[in-house]
């Protein structure tokens, strides 16, 4: 604490923010959560993503895992 108070601690660089998450999938029929949008499929079990911020990314992530994790195989 006392190094972030003084301005010290390592501060991580993302750029403008932007970041590209791809997911790829055990099974195809995960990949279907593609159909949500601003998904985009890249192949029969990939899947891409794009979105601005951590925060924003880490949900994305999570929910289009836990949607693929329903899919029936």
């Amino acid at each position: 604490m006392r190094r972030i108070a003084q301005g010290q601690a390592p501060v991580m660089d993302t750029g403008d923010g932007s970041f590209r998450l791809d997911i790829t999938f055990h099974y195809t029929s995960q990949a279907d959560c593609a159909e949500v949008p601003g998904t985009t499929r890249l192949d029969g079990r990939t899947i891409r993503i794009e979105g601005r911020g951590m925060d924003d990314m880490r949900r994305w992530a999570g929910s289009l895992i836990s949607l693929g994790g329903s899919a029936g195989f």
